[in-house]
């Protein structure tokens, strides 16, 4: 699949998530500090790529792990509504991204469906996409691309991503 966002952005990226899983505290706590940065101030680009680093990154642990960042990003509080009021819908990150950028990342997510060889891997996929999913139906905007793939999933046999749906 060819790329969504520069490579400098995933060069980058790489070293953040790197520092993200290393024993060291502060090492760490700036790693967090410099996800939340690029997050404020793209979200966007910084989404999708931790959405293409899902399906590029060399290892099992960072495949997965950018899957599990990934959703806990989307759903999130929005910067501009820190505090939930009940009478109003709380907005997330996924509510401010653009259309292009939802359909890019149903895409990347699609394909680390059907791509991913480690099954613990494609299980955090499989989370991910459902909470895409659900969300998205929430709010109105259906994802016929996925209805369309699970369905072709079922038809193969196993070994070819049947268990996953």
């Amino acid at each position: 699949m060819e790329a969504v966002v520069p490579q400098v952005i995933t060069a980058e990226l790489t070293q953040i998530l790197s520092n993200l899983v290393l024993g060291d505290n502060e090492i760490r706590a700036n790693a967090e500090k410099a996800v939340n940065d690029r997050v404020a101030r793209t979200p966007e680009l910084y989404l999708l790529a931790l959405a293409q680093f899902a399906t590029a990154a060399d290892t099992e642990v960072m495949r997965s792990f950018s899957l599990v960042l990934l959703r806990r990003l989307l759903f999130r509080p929005a910067p501009s509504q820190p505090h939930h009021h009940p009478a109003q819908p709380r907005l997330s990150l996924y509510d401010h991204l653009s259309s292009q950028t939802l359909t890019t990342l149903e895409r990347l997510l699609l394909h680390s469906l059907s791509h991913e060889p480690s099954p613990s891997v494609r299980k955090k996929s499989v989370d991910t996409i459902c909470d895409v999913a659900k969300q998205g139906m929430v709010r109105g905007r259906p994802w016929h691309a996925l209805q369309a793939q699970t369905f072709t999933m079922t038809q193969q046999g196993a070994g070819g991503g049947r268990e996953c749906v």
